[in-house]
C-alpha cells in the first residue's frame, strides 16, 4: 500500500466542533490535490465525506494527513485520509467522488488515471 502525506498547518481550534466546520472545506480540497498530482483534468464532485475525530487539534499543530483509495471503480472512487500530529491519530476521514466531465456528466477514469490511483488502493485483506 502507498499512501501520499501533506502537511499544512491547522487552522482550526482545539475543538472537535471546530474540526467539523473545517472538515467539509478541507477534504474535498485533499482529494481535488490528490487528482491534481496525477496530472489529469477530471473534475470530481463529492457525493458522501465523514470524519470520526479521535483527538483535538491546536492553533498551528503541523499535521500529516496520508491519503489512500479505498475503492476504485470505472466512475467513482473513495479516498481515506488519515490525520496525525507526529505519531498521534488525531482523525479519519474519507470522501467519495464521481468522475465527470465539464458538462458535469459522469464518465470513465481515464486508463491512464486509473493506473495511477491502482497504486494507492488499500489492500481489502
Amino acid at each position: 500500500m502507498t499512501s501520499t502525506a501533506r502537511s499544512p498547518r491547522a487552522r482550526i481550534t482545539g475543538r472537535p466542533a471546530a474540526w467539523l466546520d473545517r472538515w467539509g472545506a478541507i477534504v474535498p480540497l485533499l482529494a481535488a490535490e490528490f487528482i491534481v498530482w496525477l496530472g489529469f483534468g477530471a473534475l470530481l464532485p463529492v457525493l458522501e465525506y465523514g470524519c470520526k475525530f479521535l483527538k483535538s487539534a491546536d492553533y498551528d499543530d503541523t499535521l500529516r494527513i496520508e491519503t489512500r483509495v479505498r475503492e476504485l471503480r470505472s466512475r467513482t472512487v473513495t479516498f481515506l485520509y488519515s490525520v496525525y500530529r507526529g505519531d498521534e491519530h488525531m482523525a479519519e476521514g474519507f470522501t467519495h467522488h464521481v468522475c465527470v466531465d465539464r458538462d458535469f456528466k459522469p464518465r470513465r477514469f481515464p486508463d491512464d488515471a486509473m493506473k495511477a490511483m491502482q497504486a494507492f488502493v488499500v489492500d481489502s485483506a
